[in-house]
């Protein structure tokens, strides 16, 4: 594979970084959760990020920062909690393309936009690698090319390339990644082939996508649509049809969003299992926001529930009490309950200021 000098690169793109527009930002949490051992956990995630704009157009940016987390939702073996540092970025970009290194999104995973549970479409998501990227933009169209970089090595893995962008009233988008015996050891890797196609249009008010992925001699045909009912309502269905066996998957949703209050409801079936999610939010006041939720998945068991508060304390400060469970059936290894808004299982109550 081929073996990465990026030191000069970054030398040359951020020299006369003296000079450059530097801001610092972060967000720090404390609070207490009667699930975890110990109770009380704290974390706080702070970033250093930079930015200049050079003479010839382009802008050299990057972020740097660290996380120190202990207790509840720590991932660490320490009894002084885990300290983390993996999002470096450094980017250089115009108004024509940009070149990305470190904690970006791949090429495939950024410019692709499918049907919902399409089997065949599992293209590697970045969580952890490290990803060098380049784009270009034509007109309505990006696309790139970005490849895993082994930070041991410096070798790159994995070609990844995706596209989209639209024509009169069509979106398309196309995405592609090579097959790799190589594993960067993160839970959303994939070392399989995968090609993908859409095709998005809209006609009487309706949104409809159409896509085609395949992966290991396997293929998915979705159909999606959503529908705007009124200005309150949406709703939105799904349908594919899987190579692989009979199962095919399917499923609908409804929104609803008025004033204060917010609510949604979805079913899907996939792998002949059903999930069934309902959530909902409401104002009470300017800072006072409570949450609610319903989620079952027959795919690990799990019959999650939730309320929580949220409480503005002003000044970028805010107090948040919870309480959630995943039911006595669950085989998963989370500690977070809900999708839209998601809490800790047991009863939280936490304190978080930003800066």
């Amino acid at each position: 594979m081929k073996n990465l000098l990026l030191a000069s690169t970054a030398l040359v793109a951020f020299a006369g970084a003296a000079s450059a527009e530097i801001s610092l930002s972060g967000t720090g949490k404390i609070g207490y959760n009667d699930d975890h051992e110990g109770g009380v956990y704290t974390d706080l995630d702070v970033d250093f990020k930079f930015s200049r704009e050079l003479d010839n157009g382009w802008t050299a940016a990057g972020r740097y920062g660290f996380e120190f987390a202990d207790g509840a939702g720590a991932d660490s073996n320490s009894d002084f909690g885990s300290f983390d540092d993996n999002n470096l970025q450094l980017s250089l970009t115009s108004d024509f393309g940009g070149v990305y290194y470190g904690d970006y999104e791949f090429a495939a995973a950024t410019y692709w936009s499918g049907v919902s549970d399409m089997d065949t479409d599992g293209f590697s998501e970045q969580d952890g690698e490290t990803v060098l990227r380049a784009e270009a933009i034509f007109g309505d169209f990006k696309g790139g090319v970005s490849y895993a970089v082994d930070n041991g090595t410096g070798d790159t893995e994995q070609l990844s390339l995706g596209v989209s962008g639209s024509v009169a009233n069509f979106t398309v988008a196309a995405a592609y990644q090579e097959e790799t015996t190589y594993d960067s050891g993160e839970d959303d890797w994939n070392a399989a082939e995968v090609f993908g196609l859409a095709l998005g249009t809209s006609f009487a008010g309706a949104d409809v996508t159409f896509a085609y992925s395949s992966s290991e001699d396997e293929n998915s045909i979705g159909l999606g649509a959503s529908y705007a009912v009124s200005d309150a309502i949406t709703v939105s269905a799904s349908y594919v049809v899987e190579s692989a066996d009979d199962a095919d998957a399917y499923g609908f949703g409804v929104e609803y969003s008025e004033g204060p209050f917010a609510v949604s409801f979805e079913y899907d079936r996939n792998n002949e299992e059903d999930e069934f999610f309902l959530e909902g939010s409401y104002e009470v006041s300017d800072v006072v926001t409570v949450y609610a939720g319903y989620v079952d998945d027959e795919g690990n068991g799990s019959s999650e529930t939730y309320v929580a508060a949220e409480y503005d304390l002003g000044s970028s400060a805010s107090l948040l009490a919870s309480y959630g469970s995943v039911g006595d059936d669950y085989t998963g290894d989370s500690d977070e309950v809900g999708s839209d808004y998601e809490v800790f299982e047991g009863v939280t109550l936490q304190l978080t200021l930003k800066f």
